[in-house]
């Protein structure tokens, strides 16, 4: 029920290009620039790290500064705000006040939403990942996931083995085989209630549609682009 209401939450509304946020001391804060439709922001701005223990606060929020200001751009209204996907792991409360900090010495409005971070490193280390992104490193791969979980949960946190994404204490009590096979009945049942578009869903998604198979969905992305519903 838990990983049902979590694929099943409604996507951001009206869509809007995203700053996400992948928060962490020694590693510094990942950032990914998105634009509406989940695809990283051309320019070499569009992921990059911010380091900002120690002296170098004043840089980091120099840093976030100009990532505001680049997300600005990409906002059809100057009005806008910029929004941002915040992870809720280590170094969670230091990046939230680094940005809030940024945006009031732009005067750049923000509406930052915290996401559940819970898998994306587990995902961003698959080859899955390493296919969909073959020259980004791992950890700002995560840095993606967790704005497009804000963006729409349902296409990125199928990506995830269930057990992964935090959503329950008891797992351990059951048999791993039946647990398995109900949450991906719970992950499958999500995908045929919302549908996919199988000329832009990833491979993930469209072999958790009814009926299909690893092969067969390979096949379509081969065939892509569909022209018509006999195609």
């Amino acid at each position: 029920e838990n990983l049902r209401k979590a694929l099943l939450a409604p996507p951001a509304s009206p869509s809007t290009p995203i700053l996400g946020l992948d928060p962490g001391f020694k590693a510094g804060i990942k950032t990914a620039s998105l634009n509406a439709n989940g695809q990283l922001l051309e320019g070499s701005r569009s992921l990059c790290t911010v380091h900002f223990t120690g002296n170098n606060h004043e840089t980091a929020k120099a840093q976030l500064a100009e990532l505001l200001k680049t997300m600005r751009e990409h906002h059809k209204s100057d009005q806008a705000k910029v929004v941002i996907a915040l992870g809720n792991g280590h170094g969670t409360q230091e990046a939230r006040t680094l940005v809030q900090e940024a945006s009031e010495s732009l005067q750049i409005p923000i509406e930052v939403h915290l996401v559940n971070e819970a898998g994306a490193s587990v995902w961003s280390v698959t080859e899955a990942a390493a296919r969909e992104f073959p020259n980004v490193p791992p950890a700002s791969v995560a840095a993606i996931s967790i704005a497009r979980r804000y963006q729409n949960p349902l296409p990125e946190l199928v990506k995830i083995p269930p057990r992964s994404l935090g959503l329950g204490m008891y797992q351990h009590d059951f048999s791993e085989k039946v647990l398995d096979n109900k949450l991906h009945i719970t992950s499958v049942d999500a995908v045929a209630a919302v549908g996919v578009d199988a000329n832009a869903c990833s491979l993930e998604i469209l072999e958790k549609v009814p009926g299909m198979t690893r092969a067969l969905s390979e096949r379509i992305i081969k065939a892509r682009p569909l022209q018509s519903r006999k195609d």
